[in-house]
């Protein structure tokens, strides 16, 4: 009796293990990606501390990793398969060749991405702050040419018509889709000094709207299926009533009038 008591208990304690371990990462692996971050990144990359100037620092900040980076992209650059980010390396008044990146096993890039999940999340990140399926083909044209008019292109490069274009010294967007969290790089793009103060990344003279077209020309830079949004195929044009729309328009234009028209009486009798 005691015997099939205790196999019960204890089938039931491996099935709870294995429930436990399918909803985060276990100890080992967390363990094992500290002993990696330890041994091959901290050496350049901070984990942690407060927002500094990239001319103190020797690599980007890791601090906010968890939500800066799309994981796909994140495993790929730690294992070896993605391209340089910074032609003339990180430091680029210092260097003027990119420097190879230490490359790690699958097993432990995936392991410091789940790191980077649990760990290096940035509280000032809102989830959901950017839908990027709501981009237009007009949003992400006129965020190209934001992009350019204020000046990002003479430090980063981008993908134009298949022709790699713009300047050296800071980091490659041409896969900037795959690489960045669509939340993260809209609030760097709100005020990158929040991020890295002193370093040339300046606060654009750019309305939200303006910011937000040029955040989804950067998501769809390096993605070649991007799907930009079509909003005549969309639930809200279906129930689009031109006859309504007209009564509506009538409506608010008369309403103008009528304020105009008791403004200058307002001003005539004062």
């Amino acid at each position: 009796m005691n015997m099939r008591r205790g196999t019960v208990i204890g089938s039931a304690f491996i099935a709870l293990m294995g429930l436990m371990s399918s909803f985060g990462v276990s100890a080992s692996d967390q363990s094992r990606a500290k002993e990696v971050l330890q041994q091959t990144c901290v050496q350049c990359h901070r984990l942690e501390g407060k927002p500094d100037s990239r001319f103190n620092l020797k690599a980007p900040d890791l601090i906010w990793a968890g939500s800066k980076y799309r994981r796909p992209w994140l495993i790929g650059w730690l294992t070896g398969k993605e391209a340089p980010l910074y032609a003339k390396g990180y430091r680029w008044d210092l260097t003027e060749v990119s420097s190879k990146h230490p490359v790690v096993t699958d097993s432990d890039a995936n392991a410091i991405a789940d790191y980077f999940a649990e760990h290096n999340k940035d509280p000032r990140v809102t989830v959901g702050a950017f839908d990027v399926s709501k981009v237009t083909k007009y949003e992400a044209d006129f965020g190209a040419m934001a992009f350019k008019a204020h000046a990002c292109l003479g430090c980063h490069t981008i993908n134009e018509d298949g022709k790699i274009i713009g300047g050296p010294q800071s980091t490659a967007l041409q896969a900037s889709g795959q690489r960045y969290d669509k939340d993260w790089l809209y609030r760097f793009g709100l005020n990158p000094q929040d991020f890295v103060p002193h370093s040339g990344e300046f606060l654009a003279d750019a309305t939200d709207p303006q910011l937000r077209a040029v955040i989804g020309y950067l998501m769809s830079q390096g993605v070649n299926d991007f799907k930009y949004y079509e909003p005549w195929t969309s639930a809200e044009f279906d129930k689009a009533s031109v006859s309504r729309g007209k009564a509506l328009y009538k409506n608010i234009a008369r309403n103008a009038t009528g304020r105009q028209a008791k403004e200058m009486d307002q001003q005539h009798l004062a």
